[in-house]
């Protein structure tokens, strides 16, 4: 691709400026943990301050495995699309697409759902830029444009807003489907974490898909040591997470979550027979300026 230049929309390569400091501040606002921290304080104080204290020791290690295999996957495939790419990468070629499609739509959702953080708007725009130059969604060819005086998917990223303020004035007309689809937010990153992981393990982890000379190398037996770990916590923790917290629920406590995480896959299941089924090959090359 041409480097490009002037002030319109147009299809091409986006400038990469992030250093290593707005890397880290990205991924600290992704990430959320004040909004977590706030949100669980009341189950200290419902149920005592050891269950938050032991939560933390028992899930540092579990999310350490998953950070170590999420490394090693960056280091081999550095792309925009993250989970995504990896996941049309990986999977069997009779497959790829319509799973890698339902990656992307449970990304884009899993970003949109902490309201107010610039970065998970980030994310979330360039998942649907990504998406949209290979073809994946309806009026790709506005989606996928990026604003060379902005050096910004403008579209995505509008795009993106409208959803966040629908889901925000969803709060408005009921409290009750607002917090189920807030609460589905821990669920859908299980799932993004898991497919990915999966075809690793799928790969017997060879050096086809990892070669040995990755930038972030794991010796074989940490590398399945946190692979699988990642694989368990990731298939097992979502089931749990989908009960109530009571029994018997009633209207008031029952969890919706997976009417919510349903209606994800729903959608993504609508625009691959509707739309990406025809138009969709698989991410293509996403390359940046250096």
């Amino acid at each position: 691709m041409e480097e490009g230049g002037g002030s319109g929309d147009e299809e091409g390569p986006m400038k990469k400026d992030l250093g290593l400091i707005g890397i880290l501040a990205a991924g600290f606002n992704v990430s959320n943990s004040w909004l977590v921290i706030a949100a669980t304080l009341v189950i200290s104080i419902e149920y005592g301050p050891m269950n938050t204290v032991w939560g933390v020791i028992c899930v540092t290690p579990i999310y350490l495995c998953i950070g170590l295999t999420l490394a090693e996957l960056i280091s081999v495939y550095p792309t925009a699309g993250g989970q995504y790419h990896w996941t049309s990468i990986l999977a069997p070629s009779r497959i790829k697409n319509i799973l890698s499609i339902a990656v992307v739509y449970t990304v884009v959702t899993l970003a949109l759902l902490p309201i107010g953080s610039i970065a998970c708007v980030q994310v979330a725009s360039m998942m649907t830029w990504s998406l949209g130059r290979d073809g994946g969604l309806p009026f790709g060819s506005f989606l996928s444009r990026i604003n060379q005086t902005l050096n910004a998917p403008v579209w995505a990223l509008i795009w993106n807003y409208v959803v966040m303020f629908l889901i925000g004035i969803l709060y408005l007309i009921s409290s009750l489907a607002y917090n189920s689809i807030i609460g589905v937010s821990v669920i859908l990153q299980q799932v993004v974490l898991v497919i990915p992981v999966s075809l690793v393990l799928y790969h017997r982890r060879s050096e086809a898909i990892l070669p040995k000379d990755r930038a972030f190398y794991l010796p074989d037996w940490l590398g399945w040591t946190v692979n699988i770990v990642t694989f368990i916590f990731t298939v097992v923790i979502p089931v749990f997470l989908l009960f109530p917290t009571v029994n018997p629920p009633d209207q008031a406590t029952m969890n919706y979550a997976v009417a919510v995480f349903g209606g994800v896959v729903l959608m993504s299941l609508a625009n691959w027979v509707v739309y990406a089924m025809r138009h969709y090959n698989g991410p293509s090359t996403i390359k940046f300026h250096n």
